[in-house]
């Protein structure tokens, strides 16, 4: 996996506005690129969370997750089976995954370790926590263990 996560400027923009948008909701979702690995072209936000549906699930990880119910996500079934069939229409490829803080820094906890879906991309938290300077963090997880990216944005990847 590369060390680094470039953004063309206009995308990360683009993206930075469409998760302030969503405010005080949680925003989650994929990046992806035309290649394996490559660098994000694009990104797909989900609209459906499930978290408590599952909220007994999520308790598990702690009382901040009994206390806060905006505290984790979960895309439903069927918006995952039709994005996914979104991607593989484009021809495109997960690169990254990502999600929004509204309370805390853009830290990975053990909850975001646990739930990370592949060793093969890479998950970008967006924290709100000061609105108007939102704080981007990525992160590499490898054997359970967490590294953190440098973001360097681009003007054309």
């Amino acid at each position: 996996m590369n060390k680094d996560v470039l953004f063309d400027e206009a995308l990360l923009d683009r993206f930075i506005n469409e998760v302030k948008e969503k405010y005080p909701k949680k925003a989650f979702g994929y990046f992806i690129s035309d290649t394996e690995g490559g660098h994000p072209v694009d990104f797909i936000m989900f609209n459906d969370d499930v978290r408590n549906e599952w909220k007994d699930e999520f308790e598990k990880y702690g009382q901040y997750y009994v206390s806060h119910e905006d505290a984790g996500f979960l895309a439903t079934e069927e918006e995952t089976y039709e994005v996914t069939k979104k991607i593989q229409a484009m021809n495109m490829k997960i690169v990254g995954v990502y999600h929004s803080h509204q309370r805390h820094p853009a830290v990975f906890s053990t909850v975001d370790v646990d739930l990370h879906p592949s060793e093969k991309i890479w998950h970008l938290i967006i924290s709100l926590r000061n609105f108007n300077m939102p704080q981007l963090k990525a992160f590499a997880v490898n054997k359970g263990q967490v590294s953190e990216l440098a973001i360097k944005k681009v003007e054309e990847v």
